[in-house]
């Protein structure tokens, strides 16, 4: 039998609620996307603008990325990294049903993270995570949203990079009492 040493773990950051909002996810996301027939790479893409990504994605690996980017008159961020990634494993329809489930894992990951740091307990963290996973409004953006997906990780990325850079610099400057 397996023997797990709480104080071991009481003291650093623990990650098992993490882990549990990331299992939520992707049970959540495998059920949606085995009943419209997603996973395969065939079938329906979930998402209101997916066919449209796949489409310019491949558009663009038929062109070139420069081309497109000067008729388009701005690069579409999320269009290229679909496009580098289709390009990668020869299948931008694929690469389209995984890409979402990526970011929403680092989402997670960045919401437990931030969490962590604003109020130093795990367990709130924790919550905020599995809450975070089950929220509707975060479900919809995961499902539909994938441009807005994209910003959402892209802002908590930069949220948290500050956030913890202020933490350090007032840890920093504080005076011993």
């Amino acid at each position: 039998m397996i023997k797990i040493n709480l104080k071991k773990i009481r003291g650093k950051p623990n990650y098992i609620y993490l882990c549990v909002a990331e299992a939520i996810l992707v049970v959540i996301i495998i059920s949606q996307y085995t009943k419209n027939g997603v996973l395969p790479g065939e079938g329906l893409l979930l998402g209101w603008d997916s066919p449209a990504y796949v489409w310019i994605a491949q558009n663009v690996l038929s062109f070139s990325p420069r081309y497109l980017i000067e008729v388009w008159a701005y690069p579409r961020f999320y269009v290229l990294l679909l496009a580098a990634v289709g390009y990668i494993i020869h299948n931008v329809k694929l690469a389209e049903a995984f890409i979402p489930v990526i970011f929403g894992m680092v989402f997670l990951y960045l919401l437990f993270r931030l969490a962590r740091l604003l109020t130093t307990n795990v367990r709130f963290a924790g919550v905020a995570t599995i809450l975070g996973a089950f929220s509707l409004n975060f479900l919809r953006i995961l499902a539909d949203l994938h441009r807005n997906l994209m910003a959402i990780v892209l802002s908590y990325a930069c949220f948290l990079l500050l956030t913890e850079g202020a933490t350090k610099i007032r840890r920093e400057n504080s005076f011993p009492p």
